[in-house]
Formats: C-alpha cells, structure tokens, sequence
C-alpha cells in the first residue's frame, strides 16, 4: 500500500484486495479513500491538504488562472467550495458525509488541468 502513488495504482490495490479477500472492512477502505486522495494530490501538484474540525484546504505554490477557472466553472455555485489563489477550501460541515467525493472530484480537476498542461 505504501509504495501505490498514482490512481492506477489504488485502483488495483482495491481490486486485488477484493480479489483476494472479498469486500474489505472499513478501516481499509478509509485507508484506500486517503490513498487515492494522496496519489490525486500528488497529480495535481498541491502542496498539502489540511483537515480541521471544520474544512479541508488544500493549498498549492500557486492556482495559476486556468485552474482557478475551471474550479469556478465546476464549484462556483457551490457554497461548500471557494477557490482562492493559493487555496481550495471545502466547507465540511456543508459537504457532510460526502466530503471524500468531493475532494476528490476538486482534486480531479486539477490534476487533469496538470496533465493537459504537461500533454
């Protein structure tokens, strides 16, 4: 589990477990959930993600006008997600139990900018 970085990676890790062993117990999907959005990250270039009693930031070196376009395309109606110049602030109380898609849904689009950037 360690050494998986990349989505591919995590993917094939959840599906070998399941192979294996059947379903996995919670615990380790939460642990696969945290993978999948360290490898997201790691993709995205984002310098860290901060987990508070109230929000998730994630910030980076700079949100350069692309990426911060495309967020505000995707989450400006939203008021669980604000895009600033070198942060993306979810609001957790307002996402709720979904927090994880929605991280990784903010993530995903920025790391396919990335990729589209580096393509």
């Amino acid at each position: 589990m360690v050494e998986a970085q990349s989505v591919e990676e995590i993917r094939g890790l959840r599906q070998e477990l399941r192979d294996r062993f059947g379903e996995p117990p919670t615990p380790a999907l939460q642990l696969l959930t945290w993978l999948h959005i360290k490898a997201l990250a790691l993709s995205a270039g984002v310098s860290s993600v901060i987990s508070s009693e109230d929000e998730f930031i994630v910030r980076l070196p700079i949100l350069n006008a692309g990426r911060r376009e495309r967020l505000r395309r995707r989450y400006g109606r939203d008021p669980s997600v604000k895009v600033g110049p070198q942060f993306i602030r979810l609001d957790r109380r307002a996402v709720g139990e979904g927090w994880s898609d929605k991280l990784m849904g903010v993530l995903e689009v920025m790391a396919a900018y990335s990729e589209e950037q580096v393509g």
